[in-house]
């Protein structure tokens, strides 16, 4: 499972500069030391635990973060070029078959 994949491709849009820089450093030094924790205590409390309640928190730690993400992070529309305008496809008739 790499949920962080598109992570940069997310990070460029967000910032120019300096900040951007940073905010891919900080992923960049994260990423790894998240998933050698990740690995670490999900093998101690599957152990322990179980591996559903592994899995159960792990899936609360992602919401919570995703949570967070998406009242932190600034919302900015996205232009495509070359892209059709919104509602292009709206009339039934032109849609291909």
């Amino acid at each position: 499972m790499r949920p962080s994949a598109p992570a940069p491709v997310l990070i460029m849009p967000l910032a120019e500069g300096r900040r951007r820089t940073a905010a891919l450093a900080v992923r960049g030094t994260f990423l790894p030391i998240g998933l050698a924790l990740g690995s670490f205590a999900g093998g101690i409390v599957a152990s322990v635990f179980g591996w559903r309640t592994w899995l159960a928190a792990a899936a609360a730690a992602i919401a919570c973060v995703a949570v967070v993400a998406a009242v932190a992070v600034p919302r900015r529309e996205v232009t495509v070029p070359g892209a059709p305008e919104s509602g292009a496809w709206s009339d039934q008739n032109d849609v291909p078959r």
